[in-house]
């Protein structure tokens, strides 16, 4: 009897190791309560904070275990998530650095320090400092980032952004440095972009580039993209494997086009020619890409085009207008499906106006006019935004399954429509004939001598660690150390440890870790 108690003491202990104990922690609202509230964080706990409120913080916060924040149930306006001035006057880069997975769920986040300050913002919303995390957003705003507003930087990231609207990235003296993604030299694991709403963004909407960075999959769906300053690509992906970008808006991509590589206008250079479009793709693996792209509105203000057409090129006093795709991203799409072009007029959205008379005098080249000046003055639409169109346009039954294009949030009986008709939320949802979920089977035979089968199912890409323990929480053989395509797989395991010697009869464990996703099973070994 004693034994049998031991045994299932030390099976409850093992299991404690492995499943988070949540529970919700009502946050009151005040100076640095969320800091403090989050330093004291257990595994899987949810802080719920109260709408209507604010919660500033002094400097950054890091997330050591895997939680959750969230707004209360209701109504109300968001709980406002905001950094000020430390005790010396000093502002801190970020509101988080991540060390495990993060999930954000209806929340606003204030980049700005100050009111009308437009030169001194906060940098990002977070950024990760360690590898092989998960950070989910999912009905956030952010206003007035300056730097990198998501930044997902470390090899293994996954990062899932559903129902956020941006406005206003961007620093007045850095046009070159805003940017709602960036995973910068990463080997990141995946992106999923949907049902978005992203403005005014100074350089680039998504940034991966340079060495050997990679991204397994991105599926980019149903957002609303519009005026993207940058004088580089909006969407530069390197050596990416799988690319779905279907059913989006893109409006005034690239406003500040694009010249002969090596040209410098003002305090900006630019380089390649063939990499400053407004989709580019690039690395020594590209080749091996493969993109999905169909259904997309994209078009530009014809008076950008006016001005940047109105300069000749030859002489070396003019920009010209960014091609939309460079060759590598050309050559693996039909653009006649993957893109249209089709004006909207939204019922309430940013616009340029104040831009244009800045991109005239730039363009000219007279007195090798500076960037600093290029800045969108339109933070205030983040309230009251409303980027619905008319339902006679094309655009509002282009979508696969007859649905409108752009952040289907703007059209809830729509949207409603679209998650009863099963349309694909992930990359594994659109892939007909893969599995859509992570899945480990119990092990069979069970018990077993001297070997047993284990069974598991990937939805994507992803490493994939399948590991044995013993009831001590030892562990006693590695099945899989790999990075595995989505399928199914069956695995045996034959009562042996990593030296080769057969392991005595008793109580064990298999783990399965697939990217960031982990869970666990017992079996038992009768000799």
């Amino acid at each position: 009897m004693r034994k049998i108690f031991a045994t299932s003491f030390i099976v409850l202990v093992l299991l404690c190791q492995f499943a988070a104990a949540q529970q919700q922690i009502n946050v009151a609202p005040g100076l640095n309560t969320l800091v403090n509230a989050v330093n004291a964080a257990n595994a899987g706990d949810v802080f719920i904070l109260r709408r209507d409120a604010g919660y500033p913080q002094q400097g950054r916060i890091d997330v050591n275990v895997p939680i959750t924040i969230k707004a209360e149930e209701g109504t109300g306006a968001l709980p406002v998530i905001v950094i000020v001035a430390n005790p010396d006057g000093s502002f801190s880069g970020d509101n988080f650095r991540l060390f495990a997975n993060l999930t954000l769920q209806n929340l606003a986040f204030n980049g700005l320090q100050s009111e009308g300050n437009r030169t001194d913002r906060i940098g990002s919303v977070f950024d990760m400092g360690a590898d092989n995390l998960r950070a989910v957003l999912d009905g956030c705003t952010f206003v007035g980032y300056g730097g990198r507003t998501l930044e997902p930087g470390r090899d293994g990231a996954t990062l899932i952004v559903r129902n956020c609207i941006e406005t206003g990235n961007g620093r007045s003296n850095r046009v070159d440095n805003g940017r709602f993604i960036d995973f910068r030299e990463a080997r990141a694991d995946t992106l999923i972009l949907q049902n978005n709403t992203l403005l005014n963004c100074a350089d680039r909407w998504i940034r991966h580039m340079l060495g050997d960075a990679s991204l397994d999959y991105a599926f980019i769906d149903h957002n609303t993209f519009m005026n993207g300053t940058g004088y580089r690509p909006s969407f530069q992906f390197r050596n990416v494997r799988e690319l779905y970008f279907i059913n989006n808006i893109v409006v005034n991509p690239s406003i500040l086009g694009t010249t002969p590589a090596g040209v410098r206008k003002g305090e900006l250079e630019y380089r390649d020619t063939e990499d400053v479009c407004t989709f580019t793709i690039a690395g020594t693996d590209s080749v091996n890409t493969s993109i999905v792209m169909r259904n997309n509105n994209v078009w530009r203000d014809s008076r950008i085009d006016d001005i940047l057409g109105d300069f000749d090129l030859a002489n070396g006093d003019s920009v010209a207008i960014a091609p939309l795709f460079n060759p590598a991203f050309e050559s693996r799409i039909d653009v006649a499906t993957a893109i249209f072009t089709e004006v909207l007029t939204f019922s309430h959205s940013p616009t340029i106006d104040s831009l244009l008379p800045e991109l005239e005098f730039y363009v000219s080249g007279a007195g090798g006019y500076s960037h600093s000046a290029f800045i969108f003055r339109t933070d205030e639409y983040a309230l009251g935004l409303d980027m619905s169109y008319g339902t006679s346009a094309r655009s509002y039954t282009e979508a696969a399954g007859g649905f409108p294009l752009g952040d289907l949030n703007w059209y809830p009986d729509k949207k409603q429509e679209w998650r009863a008709a099963g349309m694909p939320t992930s990359v594994a949802e659109s892939n007909p004939g893969t599995p859509n979920t992570f899945e480990l089977a119990q092990n069979y035979p069970n018990p077993f001598n001297p070997e047993t089968k284990i069974t598991y199912k990937l939805a994507k890409t992803v490493k994939v660690s399948l590991d044995i323990y013993n009831a001590l929480g030892q562990k006693v053989r590695t099945l899989v150390q790999a990075s595995q395509p989505a399928g199914s797989y069956d695995v045996t395991w034959n009562g042996r440890n990593d030296l080769g010697a057969a392991v005595p009869t008793g109580v064990y464990f298999y783990r399965l870790q697939a990217g960031s996703q982990t869970t666990m099973k017992k079996m038992v070994l009768l000799k």
